[in-house]
């Protein structure tokens, strides 16, 4: 493994805090451009270093990387000439830099610290001048639920390091820059040919972009501005989905072709419960998760409980340099339950250190009951150094359960997540700060309550494979894509197939996909075979430490072979030009800035101190019965002062997104509705107060409301971001019997149901509802039943609000009054409708 230049400073704080030449000032700007093809990203990323200082200096700097990634490449400019980086092995490419900058010879070194972090040191730059290092990486992209992700990390996190094992800390910490130091900026253009037609605009829950579509399937963005490199860049865009995941690409080689190949089996349709199932939600509270990543965990976490059902149980730990069980056994799944648990999260906060390896010990360890599935739950932004004791403890203790995890936070640790969910059987998703919690929930509830596709098999038509990758098929959950990789020869004339089968809920699945014909060379197919083969060797030499010395010739053929950066293999790029020689040079090791969101103070102190520093029971929020107009007033009065009193609700902000804040109780009393800036923030906050049982509020306006909401954005119990939820409150509503506006709204929303999902039972109920419903009393009755009733031209009360909700008619400005009062909570949710 590479060595580090330099021993980190603080251990226990978790953070390098800057000395005198440790400066983010030598990093000027960074420009990156994407070309991405398919389901292929190649990246270039281009830095300019510049030498503030009066003398030779040498500069050291940390890097991170899409957990996925694989550098390819590596270079650097002085004035017009180019040196090109040479790959070798780890030891001897440190040596040749080591000699280069003896002698006095600019000079660069490209090392691998960890799957997901590289390190550039840079010789012999000399006062004023300026050196640009070029780094390029490719990488598979992310593939689900009908969508690709593209993401750029920026900004690390610092990691917490054990005191008993200070070794693992070495060259993973970069200094923190000063708060007011010049922080060079970062420019990111990306370029995408999907193959096929994307089903709508391509977003960023990151950053602000400026789009220019091509064609239906290709496009280009760049950000609206250079930004900060404080957290990380993700772009996604969704892609007609069938067409895109049964594809495959084809390289040319000497003797066979390498292939790569992207399968999504079919979606199907199950409307049954599973079986009883156990929940260990694991919640990460140490001093890198203070300020908003601990506000979307806690978030998260909420909206997790309320996915599960009635004969589910669920079980709270706590850790950070302690643990702390929320209750000493399982507990049930009851709406008193979860209102409990929503109290005793509101009052956790970030603190001290991150004992990963504690957590997943205590989460594995726990008794559990035999006739349950047991599934692990971590939230976390994973900022340890500890990345292999961790992953050695998951191998050992995982047993029959199952571990999911979900990475929280502006620049989290996506490979060792990734892995941790890989060898749990599970799946990993990760949330930038304030981004879409429910789209990530509803992902993780379909994964554990929907049948898996089972008992892959690979079948070949007129063709024969090998070094197949991954080398044995994983259960697939749903939605989830499976990429494979490999050596293939041809056998006759006829087309190249290959066919993927296997079961899921007793139905046979069956994917084909045809391999078209090489059209030439594509070092990039074969580069993504050689990166699987090469995570598959370190993989094996973890579990087989005994065979660790072939299995690392192995790693360093292959990437040598392939011209890819590993831990044993280093880029390094020598300049012939000769400077003055034998100089003791400076070092700069450059500082980054601290994440978007993340507070300092947990960082600048060690763990004793901050001990004390947290109080030791935080307070927790009141009953739900308490100051729910007080609360409702003093949020809408924050929002209505920017606008004279009267705001468009499609016009305002979530608290919690701009920096407000908000109580964490699931009672829609405590967590109040202020306003959106669009309709997807409203339904994620309809989403965290809805009762276990289905309802809003156990009332039948409330819950018809809510649901015409969903519906309107184009969710049903089948379909969208809210199945779950959907399926829950469809189910309520329908068994209940209600009258006079309630009966009307009620057959409303199935009618609306069935008109969105086209399906002939919900067509049956929506007819059902409609029969012997009385004459309308009122213009609500009427409008509800499809009368024709005027749209109010303003909304002056309560009645017009619900005109305006049931008419569709579209965001309105909703006066002071209307938020407050013993209706607050009902005016909230049809406001919404309104988005």
């Amino acid at each position: 493994m590479a060595e580090p230049s330099v021993a980190p400073r603080i251990l226990v704080a978790q953070v390098n805090l800057a000395d005198e030449l440790d400066s983010a000032l030598p990093l000027e700007h960074t420009a990156v451009h994407a070309q991405v093809i398919g389901p292929l990203a190649t990246v270039v990323v281009t830095q300019r270093f510049g030498n503030p200082l009066k003398e030779a200096a040498e500069m050291d700097y940390l890097f991170p990387l899409p957990a996925e990634a694989v550098v390819t490449g590596f270079e650097i400019q002085i004035g017009a000439r180019r040196v090109q980086g040479d790959l070798q092995e780890a030891k001897t490419a440190r040596k040749s830099y080591q000699t280069a900058r003896d002698a006095g010879q600019r000079s660069g070194l490209l090392e691998q610290r960890r799957p997901n972090l590289v390190a550039v040191r840079l010789a012999n730059v000399q006062p004023g001048e300026t050196i640009l290092a070029t780094m390029r990486y490719q990488e598979r992209l992310k593939f689900d639920d009908d969508s690709y992700e593209f993401i750029f990390p920026m900004g690390i996190t610092p990691r917490y390091d054990s005191p008993q094992h200070p070794s693992e800390s070495q060259g993973v910490h970069a200094p923190l820059a000063k708060a007011d130091e010049k922080i060079g900026l970062v420019d990111i253009q990306v370029a995408v040919d999907a193959g096929v037609s994307l089903v709508r605009e391509p977003v960023s829950p990151s950053h602000p972009l400026v789009l220019a579509r091509i064609d239906e399937r290709r496009f280009q963005v760049r950000l609206s501005a250079e930004t900060i490199p404080d957290h990380d860049f993700v772009l996604r865009y969704a892609v007609a989905g069938q067409q895109a995941a049964a594809a495959a690409w084809v390289s040319a080689e000497p003797d066979e072709d390498m292939f790569l190949a992207c399968l999504l089996p079919p979606r199907l349709e199950e409307d049954s419960q599973p079986a009883p199932r156990e929940f260990i939600f694991v919640l990460d509270r140490s001093g890198s998760m203070s300020g908003e990543p601990i506000a979307q965990a806690r978030n998260a976490l909420r909206a997790c409980l309320r996915t599960l059902n009635p004969q589910d149980s669920f079980r709270i730990l706590l850790f950070d340099n302690e643990l702390e069980w929320y209750r000493p056994e399982p507990v049930a799944v009851t709406q008193a339950g979860l209102d409990e648990a929503d109290r005793y999260l509101a009052g956790v906060s970030g603190r001290g250190g991150t004992e990963i390896i504690r957590a997943i010990e205590a989460a594995l360890s726990a008794a559990g009951d035999a006739s349950r599935t047991r599934y692990v739950v971590f939230l976390t932004d994973g900022a340890v150094s500890a990345e292999e004791r961790a992953l050695e403890r998951v191998r050992a203790m995982m047993a029959g359960a199952r571990l999911f995890t979900f990475g929280i936070g502006p620049s989290v640790n996506r490979a060792l997540l990734s892995r941790m969910a890989g060898l749990g059987r599970g799946r990993a998703e990760f949330l930038q700060l304030d981004e879409d919690i429910e789209g990530a929930i509803i992902r993780f509830q379909d994964s554990v309550s929907f049948p898996l596709v089972t008992d892959l098999q690979l079948t070949w038509e007129n063709a024969k494979a090998w070094d197949l990758y991954p080398p044995q098929l994983p259960d697939l959950y749903a939605g989830q894509a499976v990429a494979l990789s490999g050596r293939l020869t041809r056998q006759s004339n006829g087309p190249a197939r290959l066919i993927l089968k296997g079961q899921r809920g007793g139905q046979p699945v069956e994917v084909v996909v045809t391999l078209p014909a090489a059209s030439g060379h594509e070092p990039a197919i074969g580069r993504l075979w050689a990166q699987a083969r090469l995570f598959d060797l370190l993989e094996q030499m973890a579990v087989t430490p005994d065979k660790a010395d072939r299995l690392r010739a192995e790693i360093v053929g292959l990437a040598l072979a392939h011209n890819l950066a590993s831990p044993y293999t280093s880029f390094v790029a020598i300049d012939q030009e000769q400077t003055a020689a034998g100089e003791q040079l400076k070092v700069i090791h450059v500082a980054v800035p601290l994440p978007k969101g993340l507070s300092i103070e947990p960082f600048r102190h060690g763990l004793p101190k901050l001990a004390a520093m947290l109080p030791s029971t935080p307070a927790m929020p009141g009953p739900a019965s308490a100051g729910f107009g007080t609360t409702v007033a003093s949020l809408a009065r924050n929002i209505l002062s920017r606008t004279g009193g009267s705001t468009p609700v499609s016009h305002a902000k979530m608290a919690r997104g701009s920096g407000h804040s908000i109580s964490e109780s699931s009672s829609m009393a405590e967590e109040s509705l202020t306003s959106f800036t669009e309709r997807e923030s409203g339904l994620r906050w309809l989403a965290r107060t809805q009762n276990l049982d289905g309802s809003w509020q156990n009332d039948v306006e409330c819950t018809a409301a809510a649901l015409l909401a969903f519906l309107r954005a184009g969710h049903t119990p089948r379909s969208g971001s809210f199945r779950a939820l959907m399926r829950r409150g469809v189910q309520w509503i329908s068994a209940t019997r209600p009258s006079g506006l309630g009966a009307f709204l009620r057959a409303q929303v199935l009618a609306e149901l069935a008109e969105r999902s086209g399906d002939d039972k919900d067509r049956s109920a929506a007819q059902s509802a409609r029969v012997g419903l009385p004459a309308p009393a009122d213009r609500l009755e009427a409008a509800s039943s499809g009368a024709a009733v005027p749209v109010p031209q303003s909304i002056q009360s309560l009645d017009d609000l619900r005109l305006a909700g049931i008419l569709k008619a579209g965001p309105r400005s909703l006066p002071p009054g209307l938020l407050s009062g013993s209706q607050a909570a009902l005016a909230q949710i049809w406001a919404v409708s309104l988005l």
